[in-house]
């Protein structure tokens, strides 16, 4: 019994679909989320949008819609919204945020404002603000939504300060070596105007497996530049309604054909603030003609070319006995009579087992050579002009053709990951490296290494303080244990220098290591201090393969650009490739799975990479699928802002490895001090205590109504 039809193909047939053992449930973990998501919708707290939105995120067309603002005085008093007639109603809420903390920062001569449980971000120069995202499932049949309402519920609070807000970071490559200070928008800060103008934004509009998903990102402090002021509503009442139009803000959605299952309507319900309109929304019609039989449903295809079929059967035989059902498919089988099928008729082949028999995982078994990738171009990046890189995320996002940054998906419907191997060998050993770390990765599990080098630009230096552990946890107690080897050992006043060239063998080797996250320098031949050429010699202690992400510039170039040189080499692994190929004589040595840019990184704490590393690095309770936790990450980011700068930082981030990889760390463990509950005013107050594995606590307040039996 194979896992591959050699020939014409026939993917449901018993002989071609492998169940070595009866598969139990592949359960991906969605029920702490959706209890998150409950807890939140129930008692209103300002959880962290990132929690929240860890399952999805925004994508395609981007629209700015209108809504009031209040008059911008010191203390302005909004003028309440008028109440939408019931037919035209599809979303209304309110929401609670707890009180802002104002952190003046002596240092940098700016002052920061923080809410717990929000994230905060600023563009370059401008203040950088706490804010909130909301997802709201809309009607398939909307053609137009040309206001979106926000009612303040209450009087804003005027909170003055001794400095100005601290304006958003320049986006730095991490080739860029030059220091570059904080300066403000001269616009935003000398105007009179609150900032911002809108306590609404439309991020983007999405769409997953047929519905239409609008982002909305709230914020709940307007800054006043001239009065040194900031304006906080502890409660905003958010109202989409549907009027009558002829805008085609929508078209661009309605593009995508889609039967969702029911397990698709589960996702999407986890996802929005309004899974009432479920039952009532028809998406639209599938162009895919249904298969002849009952297609039997799998969770994970494998495309690869014939001659590495055999090799990756056996990562399909290990899967199913494991209750992962897996099916490998030759890239020759996908269209009869096409050898090499175009990246169109691939996708389309992804589309159809997605759609039809619930495909959530994606491998690429195979180079770019054997494999395509899109080629996606964007122009006027600011200050790297035309960029053009392979772009993998082509098979994960279904909905829209990739071709422009006005025409991508950020919802993904699979999670893709790609084998970059060249050779049968290479594939063997791919599975075999894959296969150990699933069976024994447990040993190592909680070990996670911060690896810090001197970038010598901006005041994020790697001699200050503990940088690494910083950019990942924001004030959040991280969910593993950390081991560190930093270029820079800070003592307090001053940057003792750790030689990283000498010790690196050591100390990558002298643990081993479940996870790297590296802050640093590289290119495609240079990446955490290892070159090709030292490649055996840094990994000869190792015995257990690690996930790794970085920061560094094309550390992941699937086509062997260069930034270093300028050089293109489309048949030369990057150091990504080079580590999860890696290979010595049955020794486990390297990486089995490498997230990095196929392109330029960047170095500051909010840029996409690192902030793609932060996500990841808060997200690991308990065990998640790695390509879930990358793909919700970068749909995140998405949802803070569309700007080309975020759109090719983002976009150019890959997954080299098995997207299905468990990374695990220790499940927080939530309490409720139900002896400090308050009952005043018809609402309930109750003191929520999260203990992290660490034993550190955050301390949370919720508020509820209370409802009679």
């Amino acid at each position: 019994m194979i896992a591959i039809k050699h020939g014409s193909f026939k993917p449901y047939s018993k002989e071609n679909i492998m169940r070595h053992v009866q598969p139990q449930k592949f359960n991906h973990f969605r029920a702490p989320l959706i209890f998150l998501l409950a807890v939140s919708l129930w008692f209103g707290i300002g959880l962290s949008a990132e929690v929240l939105n860890s399952e999805f995120v925004n994508g395609g067309a981007y629209a700015a819609i209108s809504s009031p603002s209040p008059t911008p005085t010191p203390s302005p008093t909004p003028s309440p919204s008028p109440t939408p007639s019931p037919e035209s109603l599809i979303f209304s809420k309110t929401y609670a945020f707890p009180q802002p903390v104002v952190t003046p920062d002596s240092p940098t001569g700016f002052t920061d404002v923080a809410i717990e449980g929000l994230d905060s971000f600023g563009l370059e120069g401008e203040p950088v603000l706490p804010y909130k995202v909301v997802q709201v499932l809309l009607p398939m049949d909307i053609t137009s939504l040309e206001q979106i309402e926000v009612q303040v519920a209450s009087t804003p609070q005027s909170i003055a300060l001794t400095q100005d807000l601290r304006p958003g970071e320049k986006v730095v490559i991490s080739t860029d070596t030059n220091s570059y200070p904080l300066i403000p928008n001269s616009d935003i800060y000398t105007a009179t105007e609150p900032f911002p103008g809108n306590m609404v934004e439309a991020v983007s509009i999405g769409r997953l497996d047929g519905y239409n998903i609008l982002a909305i990102k709230l914020y709940p402090i307007q800054y006043s530049p001239p009065y040194r002021r900031i304006n906080f509503y502890n409660q905003i009442t958010l109202t989409v309604r549907r009027v009558p139009g002829s805008s085609t803000l929508f078209a661009a959605a309605l593009d995508m054909d889609s039967t969702p299952q029911d397990w698709m309507k589960e996702r999407v319900q986890g996802m929005v603030e309004n899974p009432e309109l479920l039952p009532v929304i028809t998406p639209a019609p599938s162009g895919i003609t249904p298969a002849a039989a009952p297609a039997e449903q799998y969770e994970y295809l494998i495309i690869t070319p014939r001659e590495f079929a055999a090799a990756f059967d056996d990562l399909a035989i290990y899967n199913n006995a494991h209750g992962l059902v897996t099916f490998v498919q030759a890239k020759e089988d996908i269209v009869p009579g096409v050898a090499n099928p175009t990246k169109v008729q691939i996708r389309n082949f992804i589309r159809q087992e997605h759609t039809q028999r619930g495909v959530k995982y994606v491998l690429l078994g195979g180079d770019l050579e054997f494999l395509p990738a899109h080629t996606f171009i964007l122009s006027n990046v600011p200050g790297l002009g035309v960029r053009t890189y392979p772009l993998d995320w082509y098979y994960a996002g279904l909905d829209r053709g990739w071709t422009s940054s006005a025409d991508m998906d950020t919802l993904a419907e699979v999670y893709v990951g790609r084998a970059p191997v060249n050779t049968r060998l290479e594939a063997e050993h791919f599975v075999a490296k894959t296969k150990y770390y699933k069976t024994n990765g447990a040993a190592w599990r909680n070990n996670v290494l911060l690896y810090g080098e001197a970038y010598g630009n901006s005041r994020f230096s790697a001699s200050n303080g503990d940088l690494v552990l910083n950019l990942l946890s924001r004030n959040k107690v991280l969910p593993f244990a950390t081991k560190k080897l930093y270029e820079y050992i800070y003592e307090g006043k001053a940057g003792t220098p750790n030689n990283l060239l000498n010790n690196a063998s050591l100390g990558l080797n002298k643990f081993n290591y479940n996870m790297i996250f590296h802050w640093g320098h590289g290119n495609s031949e240079w990446n955490m201090k290892i070159t090709p050429a030292t490649l055996a010699s840094r990994l000869l202690l190792n015995n257990a393969p690690y996930i790794a992400l970085s920061d560094s510039c094309d550390v992941a170039s699937l086509d062997g650009a260069n930034q270093a040189d300028g050089t293109t080499a489309p048949n030369q692994d990057s150091m990504a490739e080079r580590l999860v190929n890696y290979w010595i004589a049955d020794r486990f040595a390297g990486a089995v799975a490498y997230i990095g840019s196929v392109r330029e990184g960047g170095s500051n704490p909010d840029q996409p990479t690192i902030k793609n590393m932060r996500n990841i690095a808060q997200w690991m309770n308990g065990k998640r699928p790695l390509g879930e936790l990358f793909f919700s990450s970068m749909r995140s980011i998405f949802s803070v802002g569309n700007d080309i700068k975020t759109v090719f930082h983002t976009t150019q981030l890959v997954l080299v490895g098995d997207p299905t990889l468990l990374v695990e760390g220790e499940e927080p463990k939530i309490s409720l001090t139900g002896n400090k509950a308050v009952f005043a005013g018809g609402r309930l107050a109750l003191n929520v205590s999260v203990l992290s594995p660490r034993n550190g606590s955050i301390a949370l307040s919720a508020t509820g109504e209370l409802i009679s039996q």
